[in-house]
């Protein structure tokens, strides 16, 4: 993703949540428990690379990253699925890395929002 476009919507949360802080904290942290526990499940699924898999993690991904606000990150969990349901795994690779990136940009963002 451009580093200069925000990872994460803010107006949208603070829609979501009616300035409810404690709420979005909640929400992000079982989102991020679920993709920490489920990167290294994404990442053995690439060598060798099963695409049903890889569909089937990336498709878990795609709702939570949306109800978040990271579009950048849902729409690279639906590339991801597409590649897996397609059994592309070169493509897949490459957008799995954009997708940790993304990730981490993510993370950083609610960081610093829910100080």
């Amino acid at each position: 993703m451009e580093s200069g476009i925000q990872p994460v919507d803010q107006a949208y949360l603070e829609e979501l949540s009616g300035g409810d802080k404690s709420f979005l904290e909640e929400l992000f942290e079982t989102f991020q428990t679920e993709v920490r526990a489920r990167l290294p499940q994404l990442e053995e699924s690439m060598r060798p690379f099963q695409g049903q898999r890889v569909y089937g993690i990336a498709h878990s991904f795609i709702g939570s990253a949306e109800c978040l606000g990271a579009r950048g990150l849902s729409r690279l969990a639906r590339e991801l699925e597409a590649q897996g349901k397609q059994n592309q795994p070169d493509q897949a690779a490459a957008t799995l890395e954009q997708f940790k990136s993304e990730f981490a940009r993510v993370e950083a963002f609610f960081g610093e929002y829910l100080k």
